[in-house]
Formats: C-alpha cells, sequence, structure tokens
C-alpha cells in the first residue's frame, strides 16, 4: 500500500500552507512536516480512524490533526483526498468513484 495525494487535496494542502506563512514561516514547515508524518503513518493502520460521518463507505476514513480533518479512501493504495476544517469538506464523488475503480 502507498499513499497517493489526489489533487484536491494538494490543491487545499497548498492553499492551508500558504495562509499559515503570512503569519509565520515556521509554522507552517512545522505543520508540513507534523502532519506528513501522521499521512506516512495511516498505512500502518488505516481503519483505526474514524469513519467519515458524511460517507456511506467504510473504506473512507478521517485523519483528524490540530482540528483538521484528512479524509482518505482505503483502496489498493491510501487515496489522500483532502484536508478541511471541521465541517467544511464537500466530497467530490465522482473523483471517489474514478479511484475505487
Amino acid at each position: 500500500m502507498k499513499i497517493i495525494y489526489t489533487q484536491n487535496f494538494q490543491n487545499q494542502f497548498y492553499d492551508l500552507l500558504t495562509y499559515i506563512a503570512k503569519h509565520s514561516l515556521q509554522n507552517a514547515l512545522n505543520f508540513q512536516a507534523e502532519i506528513s508524518s501522521k499521512i506516512d503513518d495511516i498505512v500502518i493502520f488505516p481503519y483505526a480512524h474514524r469513519q467519515d460521518p458524511q460517507m456511506n463507505n467504510a473504506n473512507i476514513r478521517d485523519l483528524i490533526f490540530k482540528g483538521y480533518v484528512v479524509p482518505f479512501l482505503i483502496s489498493n493504495d491510501i487515496y489522500i483526498l483532502g484536508i478541511y476544517k471541521q465541517n467544511l469538506w464537500k466530497p467530490n464523488l465522482s473523483e471517489i468513484s474514478d479511484l475505487t475503480k
């Protein structure tokens, strides 16, 4: 199993890091390193994370880190779908459907 970052996640993560860096570059770098480490650890026990409450799919889980939610899809690989704060995620169902094919 390997980690695959969707374009949606990459765009959201870039925007988030850019926002944090406006206030503190060091905080942005620390946040990036810490959350990247947590994402890398998903491979070890992917089902240890909570099932996403918006999706009726046991293979879509949420990594929660410092108030941010990182939804991911467990398939042959782990697909990182996005990053959001609290309840702001709007799942892209067509993207998820494409990943499970």
